[in-house]
């Protein structure tokens, strides 16, 4: 009978709504992965997403499993091969032992060069890999030459909003209890920020 007292109930549920998470790959040789997917989680924070970048040296590869999306910037060695410190996360994806990806939203941005007969091959089978395991792309895979910037950055444009859209979609579904008109995925993205542990 107290009206009062049934409002914060009705509230409560709103926050237990997980964000989306947003892993954020860079597989490089020579850093240039690395700065377009640190531009990448850059872009994604700004706009309210909850991205998290790891370096494929430090990244676990069978956390691929519990991901929700992934998205992956990668260069490619020698005839076509993922680059030394993503060997073991290339390994496990085309192992036997593989997990399946049902539930995993992926992309792949690809850094090469043209001048060698398998032009981003790891960007290529990494795309592969994470599709036949059942991954949904999110964007066509976007294969970038030796002057990277241009297309590199096209791609970012894509991805940054697209993330950005489907991040913002379980806040509408629940319909968030925020009266102060804040964004709702401000709270969620200061909550669960891995970059600073």
């Amino acid at each position: 009978m107290q009206p009062g007292i049934g409002a914060p109930a009705a509230a409560a549920p709103a926050p237990a709504a997980e964000p989306l998470r947003v892993a954020v790959i860079s597989a490089s040789q020579t850093g240039n992965a690395r700065k377009v997917a640190a531009e990448l989680q850059q872009r994604l924070a700004a706009a309210g997403v909850n991205a998290v970048h790891a370096a494929a040296a430090d990244y676990k590869p069978k956390n691929i499993a519990g991901e929700q999306l992934v998205l992956l910037v990668t260069s490619t060695q020698g005839e076509g091969e993922p680059p030394e410190e993503a060997l073991s996360l290339y390994k496990l994806l085309s192992s036997k032992k593989a997990p399946k990806l049902s539930d995993l939203k992926f992309a792949v941005l690809g850094l090469g060069d043209s001048s060698y007969p398998m032009f981003c091959g790891a960007g290529k089978s990494f795309d592969e890999l994470l599709a036949k395991l059942g991954g949904e792309r999110l964007l066509e895979r976007q294969d970038c030459d030796l002057e990277y910037q241009a297309e590199a950055a096209a791609w970012l444009e894509k991805i940054v909003p697209l993330v950005g859209s489907l991040a913002a979609a379980p806040a509408a579904a629940t319909g968030t209890g925020n009266a102060s008109g804040s964004p709702a995925p401000a709270a969620p993205a200061s909550a669960y920020n891995k970059a600073n542990p």
